[in-house]
């Protein structure tokens, strides 16, 4: 990361480094950010 660069991410509800396969599918996207701006959810 460097000053003026933006970062695309995304907020998981659980930590998936320690789930099984079926647990890190039902894991749900809480928040995207893309490009500096959030795109997920919608309504923030």
């Amino acid at each position: 990361m460097a000053v003026g660069k933006l970062a695309d991410l995304v907020v998981l509800s659980r930590d998936i480094r320690s789930l099984t396969p079926p647990q890190i599918a039902a894991t749900r996207v809480d928040l995207t950010i893309l490009g500096g701006r959030i795109i997920h959810p919608a309504d923030v």
